[in-house]
């Protein structure tokens, strides 16, 4: 309050192993910080970001298989996160899933040195995948352009 005009941020990382132990505890937690993390952004108008990770046989060899392209079930507690958030998209390296490349914007995309965006989730605007340039040795990202 003692500053009106500044964006509080929250970055939350909620990454986990999950163990068929205590896979329901964990899904029940995760359910729990979602609630509490819409109940403080209406609050006080801050905006949360929250980290998670994909699960579901995500890299099981049918998956490879077929051109991968992460959704929302992927997520760990994918109800309460589809349920909660304004914003979902999943970030991952192509090369990683033996993707070469992509049919995207009516043209084909070499996935090398490339960092894929995919929206699943927007409450203000289009689904869809976004495009970046990856300099691994540098870890310098950059938007695509079509060029390069």
């Amino acid at each position: 309050m003692k500053y009106p005009r500044h964006r509080i941020v929250n970055i939350i990382d909620h990454t986990r192993l999950i163990k068929t132990d205590n896979e329901s505890k964990e899904e029940e937690k995760l359910r729990r910080l979602m609630e509490i993390a819409n109940e403080v952004k209406l609050k006080m108008n801050v905006t949360n970001i929250l980290l998670s990770q994909l699960n579901r046989n995500i890299e099981s060899n049918e998956r490879r298989a077929e051109y991968f392209k992460p959704l929302m079930s992927d997520l760990f507690g994918s109800d309460a996160v589809g349920q909660a958030a304004d914003t979902v998209f999943m970030l991952y390296r192509p090369e990683q899933y033996n993707i070469h490349s992509v049919e995207e914007y009516g043209k084909t995309i070499p996935a090398k040195d490339k960092i894929f965006n995919n929206i699943v989730k927007n409450r203000d605007g289009n689904l869809g995948l976004l495009i970046y340039n990856h300099n691994l040795k540098h870890n310098q990202i950059t938007e695509y352009n079509g060029i390069n």
